[in-house]
């Protein structure tokens, strides 16, 4: 059986749309262990989105101008070596600070 070619288009849109959702969720989680401030837990999905938005008509005018193979390649070849600095940032990093107790800080006062 032959797949046709937007059968193949709609499944890979819709699986990298659902990995930069998890992706952005990961990386909100992560900030989450590494502070415990609301408001630098609730930018980094806005720091993740913002590109998007800044960058969205000047990207589509250069995917017109451009090869796309070659730009697709370029772009995915970018993009892992941004994971790639960020892994190794968290990997330096680490060990992460254990998360804080919540409630009673002396487990023996509750007696």
């Amino acid at each position: 059986m032959q797949i046709s070619g937007f059968t193949r288009f709609v499944a890979a849109s819709g699986l990298t749309n659902l990995a930069d959702g998890v992706a952005t969720v990961a990386w909100a989680w992560l900030a989450s262990l590494l502070t415990r401030d609301p408001l630098l837990v609730a930018v980094v999905p806005v720091a993740l989105r913002l590109p998007w938005f800044v960058f969205a008509i000047p990207a589509g005018l250069v995917a017109d101008r451009v090869d796309r193979r070659r730009l697709i390649l370029g772009m995915d070849a970018l993009r892992a070596l941004a994971f790639l600095v960020a892994a190794g940032a968290l990997w330096a990093a680490l060990p992460l600070a254990p998360a804080p107790a919540q409630g009673v800080s002396d487990p023996g006062s509750l007696r």
